[in-house]
């Protein structure tokens, strides 16, 4: 029998006994009682199983005893606490591993109702739980230099898509190793006693966040979005080009949203699309995010001017770009193809330019009303250090009309 649909009918079991005697008794008690069960249903089951350690021909009685053994696969080990601890856990860990049984459960019996006391583990648990741990004691013995050279070459060697998908097993573990209170991250909450560097040439220390790795722009727009719009309250459609992890699966799962994600090579990607010749009809959307995104483009007005189309009349977009305030205009120069250059001049392997002051009104000449928000003056100087925000970055809010 499937091990997983064995495991299914002897927790319906063990739910009828703790129904029917509720907590309070010896563990012996409920082991006995559910071994009746057991039985009583056609299952082979076996008590007090002893579990010798073989070590090469030498057979070592030590005293391990599995509570019961179903159908010589599924391991059950009964407790009455208060809660489980990490001895439970090593326990019925080992015994899976000695036996090299499936599957183990974990129940306790001394639970107002069971199924807050019903823990499912295997091998896997075990080496996922160490891989885990030799993980998270990894990045936390990382200096911040070792850190920002690990972070960089990851970022220059392994290609984008590839990237998003492996950050959602790594999150977690960046996320466990760096928890603490000094900084915190707005779009989830969560605090952590530093930040992660970021960056493709150089790298800036103390930016993307480990759980959501978001970066400094990201937190000011959700902080802008949340304390200016009506976006998390009021029906909208939307259009979200290169969607970023950090408001991914948080947007896509407000009911207010119509929410349609596109990009050419995003695996988030909805529609796959070229911004240049967009495949939506004219005024189709409400709001339009599309950050750092133009400074890939060859021909950004081409770009621009199908954000206008796509826009509906009174629509706002937030067209964010890495942008030097210092140069009042744009530097581009087609001829620069080699990436490596491209990462000295623009910044990035793959920038095509740099944007100066001048990007507002390039904006403004496509037809958008363009209001230059310079968010972080509107919030406490307290919060940007906490929220690791870069002081004086632009937002530009677009309107169509």
């Amino acid at each position: 029998m499937d091990v997983d649909l064995l495991s299914n009918r002897v927790l319906g079991l063990a739910l009828e006994v703790h129904k029917t005697l509720g907590p309070g008794l010896l563990e012996s008690a409920y082991a006995e009682c559910l071994a009746h069960e057991l039985r009583q249903n056609g299952y082979y089951t076996e008590c007090q199983k002893p579990l010798p350690i073989i070590y090469k021909d030498i057979r070592l009685e030590h005293g391990y005893r599995i509570d019961l053994l179903v159908e010589n696969q599924l391991v059950l080990e009964l407790k009455t606490v208060e809660a489980f601890t990490d001895v439970h856990f090593a326990q019925i860990l080992t015994y899976l591993r000695l036996g090299n049984y499936p599957l183990g459960l974990l129940i306790n019996f001394h639970t107002k109702t069971l199924k807050e006391g019903i823990k499912r583990l295997s091998i896997q648990t075990q080496e996922l739980a160490f891989d885990f741990a030799v993980l998270c004691d990894f990045f936390v013995q990382l200096s911040e230099t070792k850190m920002k050279k690990l972070f960089k070459f990851i970022l220059n060697t392994i290609p984008r898509p590839v990237l998003i998908r492996l950050s959602y097993v790594v999150r977690p573990v960046l996320a466990f190793a760096l928890k603490g209170s000094k900084f915190t991250d707005p779009i989830d909450g969560r605090s952590f006693r530093s930040f992660l560097p970021y960056g493709y040439g150089h790298q800036r220390s103390n930016v993307l966040s480990p759980s959501t790795l978001s970066l400094e722009r990201h937190r000011l727009l959700w902080l802008y979005l949340k304390n200016e719009t009506d976006f998390f309250t009021v029906p909208h459609k939307v259009l979200h080009f290169a969607p970023e992890q950090a408001f991914y699966k948080l947007f896509r799962g407000m009911k207010n949203l119509d929410y349609t994600t596109t990009d050419l090579f995003s695996p988030l990607a909805d529609v796959k699309a070229d911004i240049c010749n967009l495949p939506f009809e004219d005024n189709s959307y409400d709001v339009i995010l599309c950050n750092h995104v133009l400074e890939h483009i060859p021909d950004d007005t081409k770009a621009m001017q199908e954000l206008y189309r796509v826009l509906k009349p009174g629509g706002m977009g937030i067209f964010q770009i890495p942008q030097d305030l210092s140069r009042e205009t744009t530097f581009e120069d087609d001829s620069i193809t080699d990436p490596k250059e491209r990462a000295r001049i623009f910044g990035q392997y793959d920038h095509v330019r740099v944007y100066g002051r001048d990007y507002f009104d390039k904006l403004r000449s496509i037809g958008f009303r363009v209001v230059e928000e310079e968010y972080t003056k509107k919030i406490a100087p307290q919060d940007v250090e906490r929220f690791c925000l870069a002081k004086g970055e632009i937002i530009p809010v677009c309107f169509k009309g």
